[in-house]
């Protein structure tokens, strides 16, 4: 996978859980939506089709993802792209971004950043947080568009602001490197934060990180033992390694004390 795809958690935003009918006949669309939840994909694509054939942007939406994950057949990235692409066209701004990732891996349609950009731009000209966020990718990389990390830093503060926690992490690594923006730690960390509470594992990891070195933060053992364990639990092997290092030298109180804090997030979480 392209390396600017690589470890995208808004993927929620865009996969399968957010699949649209809007403008399908209300009871085809409820059939088709239900067929898709209990794993009738052929049922599914059998109401949706027509619907899409007479220009039904979200039902060609639906349509696009389910070749695109190869859910009841095989995944099918050219077929996808022919649906993304028609549902786009039409203004459909997660099928624009869709389409530009797409572009962007050369996933069944030859690989050009140019026209991932604009297809970005458009979802972005919407004030659509993802197509705010790869846009913002594209001109850190400088891949498609100028390299320009003072745009990045817009388009990332645009998405972050609409709490999309990719975006909150790549504008506290600009914060903190003084890139795009004037080096300030503590905004940094107020970026970190945002995205770590919101589940993003390298924004947890790095927030145990400054806990851990007491950098622009007090150390604070107990929440950088935290973090480390909130972005194992998550499959963080760095992350893993630096909550057992100081589970071995934290007091029995300090243990208590990350415990607490770990299960009063948790707490958090479910009451979302």
């Amino acid at each position: 996978m392209n390396a600017i795809l690589r470890g995208l958690t808004a993927g929620a935003i865009l996969g399968a859980a957010s699949l649209v009918g809007a403008g399908v006949a209300g009871a085809d669309n409820t059939a088709a939506e239900s067929a898709y939840d209990r794993g009738d994909y052929g049922r599914a694509l059998q109401l949706w089709v027509p619907a899409a054939r007479g220009g039904d942007a979200g039902a060609q939406y639906n349509i696009a993802t389910i070749y695109r994950l190869g859910r009841g057949r095989p995944a099918d990235p050219v077929v996808a792209y022919q649906w993304y692409r028609r549902a786009a066209e039409q203004g459909h701004l997660r099928a624009q971004v869709n389409l530009g990732r797409l572009l962007l891996d050369g996933s069944g349609v030859k690989r050009d950043a140019v026209k991932a950009a604009s297809w970005f731009e458009r979802a972005a000209e919407a004030d659509y947080a993802p197509g705010l966020y790869f846009l913002g990718r594209l001109h850190e990389l400088g891949r498609g568009v100028s390299g320009d990390d003072h745009k990045a830093a817009q388009y990332y503060r645009r998405a972050a602001e609409q709490d999309l926690t990719d975006a909150a992490y790549a504008l506290a690594r600009l914060y903190r490197d003084g890139r795009g923006v004037a080096r300030d730690r503590a905004e940094a960390i107020e970026w970190y934060a945002r995205a770590a509470f919101d589940g993003h594992t390298e924004a947890q990891f790095a927030i145990g990180r400054l806990y851990d070195r007491g950098d622009t933060v007090d150390p604070d053992p107990a929440q950088a033992y935290f973090w480390f364990a909130m972005a194992a639990r998550a499959g963080h092997d760095e992350a893993r390694d630096s909550r057992d290092r100081l589970a071995a030298i934290l007091s029995p109180e300090q243990l208590e004390t990350a415990r607490q804090l770990a299960r009063q997030w948790r707490r958090g979480l479910e009451q979302r």
